[in-house]
């Protein structure tokens, strides 16, 4: 069974766990103290029986001290993520929230030229963030208060939540929204039964009346975007999204443009254009609209630094791999990981994948196998942690290195290990095609010299089922252009481009 308590600490960063050091001894510094004792055993990739862990507190001896220390690590640990949270947050809810706080608190000590201070001040951020729902709470703490001779007109405090009411109920009408849809879209991807999500999501959006707002509103256009990608990431149907987007973004853009508020959600829409022009092999134009990424990454707040820069390495990483520049995107990718050690788990092991993908693509298989064991893990924890198809995708890559590397029985046992852990992934429609892979994968073990053949050729044009060039998704492109380079006897990665970059 899972420590809930070491799942917090694993979600860490390595400077989050140095920040959270400093923070545990901020009123008095202690030696030996045990609940730091334990946070650093939690740090480790090891997990430890809580037997194995009372060995290695000193001077605890039982089990009523550990526990005691749990719930001491556990109360620092959640005043350390709700600070963290209130430094790192972009929206301003939490000081919002606490000015709210403040000016009750003074409301009710008869404070009251102070309450309205901070009850201002409250209005002023929540208004300049979009913070709907908490300026409702605002508006009726000024009701309450509007005997006081400090208050505005209880009319103009009247109008003002009215207006404020309409945006709020979008907000909220938009949050159902968003859980239907995204229940609907978990369903879509764990079943086979074939669905017009794209056409649900309008429906939706209709029948809550969000069809304005989320071309008036930047943070609305954001979750509706959002929830369109769920769809294509879903479907691998990349092609007509790209003309959706790029259209809505650039008539916000121009029309009415994105205020300092809603940077965030400009951020998450210029990566999305970027995304799905690079998986589109728009690769020119995916580097004009990475470089506004790049450049709108280092305005305003920290965190949006921390958040999105990492994106934008491994997009620019994989689309100068994909122009032929493998080898700046192996120096990025080795740098960033030695150098940044901020990054989160999830960004870590994307980073290794990649890095080993591009390794296998140089012909170093010995390192892009080295960097595939240094992920550690089990399967199991990487497809809970980074989801089922980033697990296919891992395990796939490993089969054909253990194939370059002329590993046969292992690539052979990977293979029936593979079929086994992914049968449900691949009866689903955007991934039947990596059963027909696997298929041609032992091809090549079994029989070398027929996969070198004009009779193979024909007879993977007559298996796969492909869509036009210019819709077909990439990875999957990347995958068939090994099979190819084994046809076509030239190398993988000079196969890889010339094909990724045709036109046709």
């Amino acid at each position: 069974m899972a420590d809930q308590i070491r799942d917090i600490v694993q979600t860490f960063s390595e400077e989050e766990k140095r920040e959270f050091r400093l923070f545990i001894n901020r009123q008095r510094a202690k030696k030996n103290r045990i609940d730091l004792q334990l946070f650093e055993l939690f740090c480790e990739i090891k997990e430890y029986k809580p037997a194995q862990i009372l060995t290695q507190l000193t001077p605890v001896t039982n089990f009523n001290a550990y526990h005691s220390n749990r719930k001491r690590l556990l109360k620092h640990l959640m005043d350390f993520v709700m600070v963290k949270r209130m430094d790192d947050d972009a929206t301003s809810a939490s000081r919002i929230m606490a000015l709210i706080a403040l000016a009750q608190y003074l409301f009710e000590h008869r404070k009251k030229n102070a309450a309205w201070t901070y009850l201002f001040k409250a209005e002023d951020l929540a208004k300049k963030n979009d913070q709907f729902d908490l300026l409702d709470n605002i508006y009726n703490l000024q009701i309450q208060n509007a005997v006081d001779d400090l208050s505005p007109p209880l009319d103009d405090i009247l109008a003002k939540w009215k207006v404020n009411k309409k945006l709020a109920d979008e907000d909220e009408r938009a949050e159902i929204a968003a859980s239907i849809i995204k229940i609907k879209l978990a369903e879509f991807k764990s079943s086979m039964v074939k669905m017009d999500i794209h056409g649900f999501v309008v429906k939706t959006l209709k029948e809550y009346n969000l069809e304005d707002a989320i071309i008036e509103r930047p943070r609305m256009l954001f979750r509706f975007m959002s929830m369109i990608r769920g769809l294509v990431l879903a479907t691998k149907e990349y092609y007509d999204f790209e003309a959706l987007i790029i259209n809505q973004y650039e008539k916000v853009n121009t029309e009415i443009g994105f205020e300092k508020k809603d940077h965030f959600y400009k951020l998450n829409l210029l990566y999305m254009i970027s995304h799905v022009l690079y998986r589109n092999r728009k690769f020119d134009e995916s580097l004009t609209y990475l470089q506004q990424f790049k450049e709108n990454i280092y305005l305003y707040k920290k965190s949006y630094f921390n958040t999105f820069y990492p994106k934008y390495i491994l997009l620019f990483a994989a689309i100068k791999s994909y122009q032929g520049e493998n080898e700046i995107s192996i120096e990025l990718l080795k740098n960033t990981l030695e150098e940044n050690h901020s990054l989160g788990t999830k960004q870590r092991l994307n980073m290794n994948l990649n890095l080993a993908v591009y390794y296998f693509q140089s012909e170093e298989f010995k390192k892009s196998n080295q960097v595939l064991l240094l992920l550690g893990h089990t399967d199991n924890w990487l497809k809970k942690t980074m989801g089922a198809e980033w697990l296919a995708r891992k395990n796939l890559i490993e089969i054909i290195t253990q194939f370059e590397l002329g590993n046969v029985d292992i690539v052979e046992n990977r293979i029936r290990s593979f079929k086994k852990q992914h049968a449900l992934l691949m009866k689903l429609k955007a991934y039947k095609r990596i059963q027909t892979f696997i298929g041609f994968i032992e091809d090549c073990i079994s029989r070398p010299d027929w996969v070198a053949s004009d009779d193979y050729e024909n007879h993977v044009n007559n298996t796969v089922n492909r869509l036009p060039l210019q819709r077909e998704d990439i990875l999957a492109i990347a995958f068939y252009c090994w099979l190819k380079s084994k046809m076509v006897k030239k190398p993988y990665y000079e196969v890889l481009v010339e094909v990724v970059n045709e036109k046709g």
